[in-house]
């Protein structure tokens, strides 16, 4: 017997100003949407019933929302439901992280649905979430637009990355495995990707700039001056850009170093704040 798997979520602070219709594929079968008629066709009564009225009602309601369908030659019974959810939802973080990429943000999805349907009232639904608290670089949560072939150039762009995620747990000891097949770039991404889930500019400023270590230190000497040279340089189109970079990146490397050594902060984050 058959069971088709259906998967809704929420999309919080988005805005796309054109219609998406059944919407934009972001991974296999998964698809951003603002077709409300979707939800409200892979919600059953029984659904409702299961996850409540105010949840079904918030899903109906939401402006953008992600749904999939997948079919599994087996009962309802016979199938476990977390390894497939978890996947699914690493795949739509990954996706909003090369959102990020694109244009800062605090595009979320607190909780991911499945659900699965058999023959007649047989159908079993999950949920899941991961604990994340999304916000802009200023420590701002806001709405932010994207257009519609930003959304796809980030799709594309990412495809092989979130395709990839198809390990249903991340253990420690695949996490390290993926840390030491990632290279500095990946390691460096990780830190860089830290900092939308902190609310703290701190250690907002304390994970950029260990981005930065992780990008373009190569020895353990002068590491302060070596980073803001090397990124100004990098960032820079001309001396004067170039100068007023390294100047802002030594006060941030400085900020940090006080921030992860347990020194007094005082006036030091003044300027910081929105910028890194």
């Amino acid at each position: 017997m058959a069971t088709e798997i259906f998967l809704l979520a929420a999309v919080h602070k988005m805005q796309v100003a054109e219609s998406l219709g059944r919407g934009i594929g972001i991974s296999d079968n998964m698809f951003l949407s603002d077709d409300k008629s979707i939800a409200r066709r892979i919600m059953s009564d029984l659904t409702v019933d299961t996850i409540g009225r105010m949840e079904a009602n918030f899903l109906l309601e939401s402006p953008l929302f992600i749904h999939g369908k997948w079919v599994i030659e087996k009962p309802v019974a016979e199938i476990d439901p977390l390894p497939l959810l978890n996947i699914k939802m690493r795949k739509i973080y990954s996706f909003y992280d090369g959102l990020w990429t694109l244009r800062d943000n605090c595009v979320n999805s607190e909780t991911v649905f499945r659900i699965e349907r058999g023959g007649g009232r047989d159908e079993r639904v999950s949920v899941n979430g991961m604990a994340y608290r999304y916000d802009c670089a200023d420590s701002k949560i806001v709405d932010v637009a994207f257009t519609r072939s930003e959304i796809q150039e980030t799709r594309d762009k990412y495809s092989a990355r979130i395709s990839a995620l198809e390990e249903s747990r991340i253990t420690p000891e695949l996490e390290v495995k993926m840390a030491g097949q990632s290279g500095r770039i990946g390691r460096a991404f990780k830190f860089l990707f830290a900092t939308r889930t902190s609310s703290s500019t701190l250690l907002k400023v304390a994970y950029q700039c260990s981005f930065l270590e992780a990008m373009f230190c190569t020895d353990s000497g002068e590491i302060s001056h070596k980073i803001a040279e090397r990124a100004a340089v990098f960032l820079g189109s001309d001396l004067e850009e170039r100068t007023r970079i390294y100047r802002f990146l030594k006060k941030a490397y400085g900020v940090r170093s006080r921030v992860i050594h347990g020194g007094a902060i005082s006036g030091d984050v003044e300027g910081l704040v929105g910028t890194c």
